[in-house]
């Protein structure tokens, strides 16, 4: 029999502690951004994989070993590779809800890791991956649905670790003790984990970033549409749980949209030499112009770097 706690340990060793880079806007103030892709698995769902795994596993010890019980969660990308790593490792079923515009090198990964896949019409959009996943758990009870949406450990990880990783950084880099904070609201940890731990030690403005084909909080009906990676609203009006608390906080909303995140990513890649993701351009571009407004340098995160399939959009985007 494996050792999960061991293993679970051996994971989170190896996740977090990622790099803070320091990158001059042309403005002259500076970009702090930390550097995701440095994760186990290549993004910072690493985190919130790993946080909702241990706390599965703190609440009952046997549950992941026992060969009675299921993994069952919902992604639209990287969380999804993040399980499906972990779970192969553990031994344990992942039952895994995505949208049938999925790429096909990532299904074939999941086959792979032996990932029990659930596809979802693309006309339901996420909501209807949540949808499914939701029904899938009240039908299945032997499923263990980690709900990442109001999973606590999500938004608990960010607070405990991340932010508290760049506080530290922070005071090595910087003198300031103000700044801006911006980052992507998917399912909220990242933004208001870390802005909880952040503001306790700095002065804050908080800033997000959702896709403008699919803005937080938009009344449209939910719909698949290519947007940047692991973020958007949820459609008819509804807002995220961990969000929707600190909406008063939120200074702006920056609604970013695919075709200007690639357009981002190149300008990014000629000036500092990475090619970074979509939902880190969204706050590269974001960056820029709460910096322009403010005149404040920027703390954000950058989730990913571009996975090779989607790199044939850059060439549209020069």
């Amino acid at each position: 029999m494996k050792d999960v706690g061991q293993i679970l340990e051996n994971f989170s060793k190896s996740i977090g502690n990622t790099n803070m880079q320091v990158f001059k806007l042309d403005n002259g103030k500076n970009l702090f951004a930390k550097l995701e892709w440095e994760n186990l698995y290549g993004s910072v769902k690493d985190r919130a994989a790993i946080a909702m795994l241990r706390n599965v596993h703190e609440l009952n010890s046997s549950a992941i070993s026992s060969g009675k019980y299921e993994i069952l969660e919902y992604s639209g990308g990287n969380l999804g590779l993040s399980l499906a790593y972990m779970c192969f490792e553990l031994g344990i079923k992942l039952n895994l809800v995505l949208l049938d515009t999925i790429n096909q090198d990532i299904l074939d990964l999941l086959e792979k890791l032996n990932v029990r896949v659930h596809l979802v019409d693309k006309n339901e959009g996420f909501l209807g991956v949540i949808l499914r996943a939701k029904k899938l758990s009240r039908a299945n009870p032997l499923f263990i649905f980690l709900y990442q949406h109001k999973n606590t450990s999500n938004i608990d990880v960010h607070y405990r670790f991340t932010g508290q990783e760049i506080v530290k950084q922070i005071n090595k880099l910087s003198e300031s003790t103000h700044f801006a904070f911006v980052a992507n609201i998917g399912t909220g940890s990242t933004l208001i984990g870390n802005y909880l731990r952040l503001k306790e030690s700095l002065d804050i403005d908080l800033y997000a970033t959702t896709p403008a084909e699919m803005p937080y909080g938009t009344t449209l009906k939910p719909y698949a549409i290519r947007k940047f990676a692991g973020s958007g609203g949820l459609g008819h009006g509804l807002k995220q749980y961990f969000v929707s608390p600190y909406d008063s906080d939120i200074v702006e909303h920056f609604n970013i949209n695919i075709e200007q995140c690639y357009k981002a990513i190149n300008i990014f890649q000629k000036k500092y030499k990475i090619t970074i993701g979509t939902s880190s351009a969204a706050n590269y571009l974001a960056a820029i112009e709460i910096s322009n407004k403010t005149g404040l340098d920027v703390i954000t995160i950058f989730p990913d770097k571009l996975p090779d399939y989607e790199k044939v959009y850059l060439n549209d985007a020069e």
